[in-house]
């Protein structure tokens, strides 16, 4: 009776996958929670283990710079000047739940449409061709360099200096913003509030009406402090930028105001992630850390070293969970809670796993090696790593 308690599976899930992955799930009877941990129970173990089917979308003839995932539609964009819309949705091997004979062995399949033959393999294997491109956005001057999609929208950033907003049910550029003097190295987009964010090494982060393309604001910034990287928390009206003078900037978009700044990072901030509930904001840059900081004192609450270049992209699950990716060609998995020993929740996957060390670098706890370049860009959700690399391709890691 123990063992069926609700209470019991409940903060078993809890402790092992965060209470905002459990809040997700809601209310649940207590054979549903018992179930729920078993179903993810052997997904956590994949991350894990890094027991991962590998999927290489080739299509780009230059570094894949960028990438964004929105329900079945992945963007990538490339210094080829040109961005990709993939439709996951079209593949079936995205969509099938693995076994695990399935991750320990290769598999060959065709798909629909008649479709060229495609290779699922575990990590660290040649891949395969994934020609999954569901339509190609050309009309930048110069390499796209970073990309934001919000239902059919897609906003992208060029060297040449301008922002566009395409449709992707029809692929065709609908507006162009001009007006950075520098090749714009970030954007955010908000199709419900009409809004795009975007940074540049003109050292300027403008708010432009994405309805009739024109701007609207501009943030008080210091000339000569490149922005290289932001993210819009659009729930909270917060934007975090990161910046060539080693310094990470908390932004209120409405107010238009400076909130406050985080210092610590020794060389250029590359890459941010700033949570819907503003738990925690997460960085990395040239000094190739990535760092856990408390946004409500902008104290560092963790430094993260691992990767031995410089980290180019992070994300974080806003309870535990951390991927970054770096020109290392490596994308680093860590768990927040193996870093420290201080909450109720540190030792939870110790328990159940063995694993008794609490430190810093025992946060890392796995290591992809599929690329063979500089990873550029990465996102995650519960079952799949996405990510975007120099070696021209980007890459889909499955752990369901």
């Amino acid at each position: 009776k123990w063992f069926d308690s609700t209470n019991y599976w409940r903060q078993a899930y809890t402790l092992l996958w965060g209470i905002q992955n459990m809040k997700k799930l809601g209310n649940l009877s207590p054979g549903s929670w018992k179930k729920a941990v078993a179903v993810r129970w052997p997904v956590e173990c994949r991350w894990r283990s890094k027991k991962t089917v590998v999927k290489t979308l080739q299509g780009h003839s230059g570094v894949v710079t960028c990438l964004r995932k929105s329900r079945n539609i992945l963007v990538t964009g490339s210094d080829d000047g040109s961005l990709i819309y993939w439709s996951l949705s079209s593949d079936p091997s995205l969509e099938r739940k693995h076994s695990e004979e399935d991750l320990t062995r290769t598999e060959g399949f065709a798909t629909n449409n008649g479709r060229p033959r495609i290779e699922l393999m575990q990590q660290h294997h040649k891949q395969t061709r994934a020609d999954l491109v569901s339509r190609r956005l050309h009309g930048h001057g110069g390499p796209v360099w970073c990309c934001a999609i919000d239902r059919d929208a897609v906003v992208s950033g060029s060297y040449d200096k301008t922002v566009k907003v395409w449709n992707l049910s029809s692929g065709k550029c609908v507006r162009t913003l001009r007006g950075h003097t520098l090749w714009v190295s970030c954007v955010g987009f908000s199709y419900d509030s009409g809004r795009i964010i975007s940074g540049s090494w003109d050292s300027s982060i403008r708010v432009w009406n994405s309805d009739v393309g024109q701007q609207i604001a501009s943030f008080p910034t210091l000339e000569g402090n490149s922005k290289y990287c932001l993210d819009w928390n659009k729930k909270s009206g917060i934007l975090a930028t990161g910046s060539r003078n080693h310094e990470v900037q908390y932004w209120d978009i409405n107010t238009i105001s400076l909130i406050r700044t985080f210092s610590g990072h020794q060389n250029v901030v590359q890459s941010v992630w700033n949570g819907e509930l503003c738990r925690h904001l997460v960085t990395g840059g040239d000094d190739k850390v990535l760092k856990i900081w408390d946004p409500s004192s902008s104290t560092c609450s963790m430094t993260l070293e691992g990767h031995t270049s410089t980290v180019m992209g992070v994300q974080s699950d806003g309870d535990y969970r951390v991927v970054s990716c770096s020109y290392d060609k490596t994308i680093k998995i860590w768990d927040l809670r193996m870093g420290t020993s201080s909450s109720s929740t540190a030792t939870a996957w110790a328990q159940w796993s063995g694993k008794q060390s609490h430190n810093e670098s025992s946060a890392c706890i796995g290591t992809l090696e599929a690329h063979s370049e500089a990873v550029f860009c990465v996102q995650f959700d519960g079952n799949r790593i996405y990510s975007g690399s120099a070696d021209k391709s980007a890459k889909i890691f499955q752990f369901s």
